[in-house]
Parts: structure tokens; C-alpha cells; sequence
């Protein structure tokens, strides 16, 4: 559900998390689909990156993870951003991002939420970089994920000069002023929930 290899990272807290919630490996959805037939497909990689969405539904709101793994490292290593936009849907759960890296791990918890979605500016830093998203969102509509990546350094406020908008970026993000120019376009991923 997250990648190969996260048990690796994973603390005694979080290890309790995932023993006492409804994941188990018959509520975990995960489907592949390539983006030539879907344009929002659950999974897509790119030249140095993959970004997947999954979701665990046991019949109650579904908890959602989104990963974004580096195969090949980034050329720059400035303020990504990484999110949501939601229709007919919300949060019902404030999102928590990891930062995981060969040099361990860095919780973000502060987003930008706004009415139809949420971003979240990650610093990223290191090797073997991967960053999981965790949150849960009511049942029914559909979740569209984005992660994109810095292409030059950014600074934090301005790596949030953006709408969440189906028209921007990956579907979710529409940058404004220096922004534009500074992200990489990175095609987004959907799911029903």
C-alpha cells in the first residue's frame, strides 16, 4: 500500500496505528491502469518519479494514501508541493505528510486547506526519497492527487501561490505569480471513494 520497504521506517506509534485501524489486507484497493487509458489512473511514473493512490475502505469513510517515489534522484531539491482537490467529498481528517529519505524521516502536518482541497509545501532533502500522505475523507466522490516537484529553489510562501482547481497542474494545483514557471507538471492521479 505504501512502497517496498516501508516497514523500515516505520516507528512502535506507527506500527500501533496500523495494528488497531481497519487496515488489513482485504480492504486495501489498489488498482494500475495506465495514463494513455485513464487520464487520472491510480498509478503514474514519469521519467524520475512514480506517484500512486490507494485507499482502505471497509464500508465506513476510507482512509487514503498517496506516494510519490524518486527511482533516479532530483536534480533540485527545493519546496515541492503535494495534495488534493475533492468533489463530493472533504477531509474528514487533518492530512499527514512523511518525508522519507535514506537518512530517515519528517512529519509535515501544516496544509493550505482550502474549500475544494488541500496542498502541502514539503522540503525535500536527501537520498532515496519518498513521501507517503495519509488522511480520510468522507465516502462517496472522487479524490484527484498531484505531486509536483521544484524544478529551480522556491521559496516556501511562494511555493503557495496556488488555487486548487481541476484546470491547474495535475489537476489540482493552479500556480500564480513566480510559481508558474518554477513546477514540473507532473500529471495527477484519481480514485473513487
Amino acid at each position: 500500500m505504501y512502497f517496498d520497504g516501508y516497514q523500515e521506517y516505520m516507528t512502535h506509534d506507527d506500527f500501533n496505528y496500523f495494528d488497531k485501524s481497519e487496515m488489513h489486507v482485504n480492504n486495501v484497493v489498489t488498482n494500475y491502469s495506465y495514463p494513455t487509458i485513464i487520464p487520472m489512473a491510480e498509478s503514474v511514473t514519469g521519467t524520475k518519479k512514480t506517484l500512486k493512490i490507494s485507499k482502505v475502505d471497509s464500508g465506513s469513510d476510507p482512509k487514503i494514501v498517496v506516494v510519490a517515489e524518486w527511482f533516479q534522484p532530483p536534480t533540485t531539491k527545493s519546496n515541492d508541493v503535494i495534495g488534493a482537490r475533492f468533489v463530493g467529498t472533504d477531509l474528514l481528517e487533518l492530512p499527514g505528510t512523511n518525508l522519507l529519505n535514506k537518512n530517515g524521516s519528517k512529519f509535515y502536518e501544516n496544509i493550505d486547506r482550502q474549500n475544494n482541497g488541500f496542498g502541502q509545501t514539503v522540503l525535500i532533502s536527501g537520498t532515496n526519497i519518498s513521501l507517503t500522505q495519509t488522511y480520510k475523507v468522507r465516502k462517496g466522490g472522487t479524490v484527484y492527487a498531484s505531486y509536483q516537484h521544484a524544478k529551480q529553489v522556491i521559496s516556501t510562501v511562494n511555493s503557495r501561490k496556488y488555487t486548487i482547481s481541476a484546470d491547474g497542474y495535475g489537476g489540482v494545483f493552479k500556480f500564480s505569480g513566480t510559481a508558474v514557471s518554477v513546477y514540473d507538471n507532473s500529471q495527477g492521479v484519481s480514485m473513487s471513494v
